[in-house]
């Protein structure tokens, strides 16, 4: 570590304004983007404890939780937020207080308050209030509510019609930041409603908003303008369903871009019912009644005689001659009765039976030329209702317009292009943060080469012995010199691998036999004067060698 300080040093002595300067900046510029960094990635997420409390109550909550050291946070609505992870550490802090918001919501705990002593009004509506604080905590669960208030009016069951009326519910609900409530939500909360309170049926209900919008409204919902509604709406999620399904299956057999697809169709909403009533006769007869009469020859009498008297006087019948008749005759009847089976059949028709559908295709003619494949793939998708009336499909082949198509990949390239653009001046402050380090990295290599000597001055301070060009009035010198001090007391320039020079001259100094070593005697004069800056050379020198 103390190495790198005394290179850091050594650059600071060495490197010139221009490179401290953008040094100094460059990490300013980085310690604030770093700190920015971890700021915002510190700070907590918050989320809802309690809502639309009272000013009583606001004050006591943040009190205590002020005390137990829980950040929080609360607004002009009676809204008390803490950090998500401490939520339940907040509930269990006020809990131990026993400063839980009387103004929060109830539930069936609050039975344990019922006295004896209570009258049956007092008891009704403790009942009502801790099933209000029940629906309020369930409703909360649903995802896009932050908080909710449930209020219930029972309704009158009175004896005379005129009196009577129905319950209903009034639910208000503030939305969270993380989304909104939709239809389908404020539908379900409509619903969780209506089947916890007996005989509240959901055309009574209304879901009210913290922004004064109305999520669901029983009445319209329920009547025939909420049908009429719900039936458009359905009919065009039908049509976009059927839609999307076929123009995925030509896609993937043309193209894409080589089919339009557009669907039509009407939905029976209407709720009849159908009676049909079957009568069989049974397997036997239940009565079975048989008849027979047989007269002899002679015994009618001839249309002249006297029949009454022939047939109560007991006279002889009269001969062929006075009209009457020698054939006989014999008759049978059979009467048979049969009971009836009798059978009652009701049939009660689906709603939402699509009762026409119309599909339409344009196809690419320069892509598609036959259009036969098509024809028959529709025709199997009506399948047993294609000869029904109502049912049809067609397909028509014209030549696609490609400039549109083509204006939108312009426009679409363009905005690709924006994006990275955008994304690349959002990546250039980093840039330039690697460039600055980059260049401070590179500044302190070239600072801490083993070829540039430094000199430690009496007052502290570092001081290069890097020589550059010759004193004005000599020759200059083409390599890297030293200048040094002789033991006489004399200053030379000490040249690599070569004589010692006259600094005034330039010309090799005579008289002296030995060479002289530049860096130990530097090293003997900084030892005289800074011991403690040659042992942390020395120190430095001996941990690169064991590296």
């Amino acid at each position: 570590m103390s190495s790198i300080f005394l290179k850091l040093r050594t650059w600071w002595e060495t490197a010139d304004r221009t490179q401290k300067v953008v040094s100094l900046f460059g990490g300013a510029f980085l310690i604030a983007i770093l700190g920015m960094t971890f700021f915002f990635a510190s700070r907590p997420k918050y989320e809802l404890l309690y809502a639309g409390l009272t000013q009583k109550d606001m004050g006591m909550v943040t009190d205590e939780l002020g005390k137990a050291g829980i950040p929080n946070r609360y607004d002009v609505r009676g809204n008390v937020e803490v950090p998500s992870d401490v939520k339940p550490e907040a509930q269990a802090v006020l809990a131990r207080a026993n400063a839980l918001p009387s103004s929060g919501h109830g539930g069936y705990a609050d039975f344990e308050k019922m006295g004896w002593m209570n009258t049956p009004t007092v008891e009704r509506e403790r009942i009502k209030a801790a099933i209000e604080g029940e629906l309020a905590k369930s409703v909360e669960q649903v995802e896009g509510v932050g908080s909710a208030r449930v209020h219930i009016t029972p309704g009158d069951d009175s004896r005379f019609m005129s009196d009577r009326k129905p319950p209903t519910a009034s639910v208000f609900v503030t939305q969270d930041g993380n989304g909104g409530i939709g239809p389908d939500e404020a539908r379900a909360i409509a619903r969780l409603v209506a089947n916890a309170v007996p005989k509240l049926e959901m055309k009574h209900i209304a879901v009210i908003s913290n922004e004064g919008l109305t999520l669901w409204d029983g009445q319209t919902e329920q009547g025939a303008d909420g049908r009429a509604a719900g039936k458009v709406q359905a009919e065009i999620q039908e049509s976009k369903r059927r839609e999307q399904e076929i123009q995925q299956k030509l896609d993937a057999v043309l193209g894409r871009g080589n089919a339009v697809v557009s669907v039509d169709l009407t939905m029976d909403f209407d709720q009849t019912s159908q009676s049909e009533t079957i009568v069989t006769p049974s397997d036997g007869p239940i009565n079975f009644e048989q008849t027979k009469e047989q007269m002899g020859p002679g015994e009618a009498s001839g249309a002249s005689g006297d029949a009454f008297n022939s047939n109560t006087s007991g006279g002889t019948p009269s001969g062929p001659a006075e009209g009457g008749s020698k054939a006989g005759y014999s008759s049978e009847q059979t009467a048979k009765q049969f009971d009836r089976n009798v059978t009652r059949r009701n049939t009660e028709k689906a709603v939402g039976a699509i009762k026409t559908l119309s599909i339409n295709v344009l196809v690419n003619k320069s892509k598609v030329e036959d259009v036969g494949p098509v024809n028959e793939f529709l025709d199997g998708y009506l399948g047993p209702n294609l000869d029904q009336p109502g049912f049809k499909a067609s397909v028509t082949s014209l030549e696609f317009d490609t400039a549109t198509a083509k204006k939108s990949e312009e426009a679409s390239s363009a905005v690709a292009s924006q994006a990275r653009m955008q994304q690349l001046i959002s990546i250039l402050p980093i840039t330039a943060l690697l460039l600055v380090g980059f260049m401070v990295v590179k500044a302190i290599g070239k600072a801490v080469k083993p070829n540039v000597m430094v000199a430690a001055m009496p007052d502290g301070t570092m001081m290069s012995m890097g020589v550059g060009p010759a004193n004005s009035g000599t020759r200059a010198l083409m390599e890297p010199v030293t200048r040094v001090v002789g033991p006489d007391g004399r200053e030379m320039v000490q040249v690599p691998n070569g004589p010692l020079l006259d600094p005034d001259t330039g010309e090799p100094i005579v008289g002296i036999a030995e060479r002289v070593d530049v860096p130990l005697e530097q090293i003997k004069k900084m030892s005289q004067e800074r011991p403690d800056v040659v042992a942390m050379l020395l120190k430095s020198w001996l941990l690169e060698e064991r590296r």
